[in-house]
């Protein structure tokens, strides 16, 4: 019997541990939970968080990283899913859905565009960039963040970090 209760606690302790990563508020989201679900591959919903502009720079102090992971949600209305996913991209994605839907009330309507999938623009048919590139895109974000800082956000989203580049979202 006190195997038994003592099996039970520590069952009851481990479930515990792993609802943990259950505790992510996604109206309320807290950015390095966030990121830390994303690199661990276990960000499970369909829709990006309700993040503001204030969080764009503790995403972009992961969006360096260009490892490679399994799942990531995408635009209900796309038909694709991306070959490869990495976490740079998809912090950098949800840096665009900032700029471009962070005033946007339903989280179903705040993806950017179908994928988080860069790709070149005179080159559609490359499945998807190399990490020299991807460092290339992460720069080019790095910048359009902090050219703008100070700057009334509403003027810093209408400049698309990509706008010169030979890169676009899929």
């Amino acid at each position: 019997m006190k195997a038994l209760i003592i099996n039970m606690l520590i069952l009851n302790f481990l479930v515990a541990c792993n609802k943990k990563d259950d505790n992510f508020d996604p109206i309320n989201p807290d950015v390095k939970k966030f990121v830390e679900l994303v690199k661990k591959d276990k960000y499970d919903l369909a829709y990006l968080p309700n993040f503001v502009p204030n969080d764009i720079p503790t995403l972009l102090k992961y969006a360096d990283d260009f490892s490679v992971i399994s799942k990531f949600p995408v635009n209900p209305i796309s038909s694709i899913y991306p070959e490869r996913l990495t976490v740079g991209e998809c912090l950098l994605w949800t840096i665009e859905s900032i700029r471009l839907k962070y005033d946007v009330d339903d989280n179903m309507h705040k993806f950017p565009s179908l994928v988080p999938q860069l790709i070149e623009k005179e080159n559609t048919n490359k499945p998807f960039l190399d990490d020299n590139q991807l460092i290339e895109v992460y720069i080019l974000y790095k910048d359009w963040w902090y050219n703008n800082i100070g700057k009334d956000f509403e003027l810093t989203r209408e400049i698309n970090p990509l706008e010169d580049s030979m890169y676009l979202w899929k």
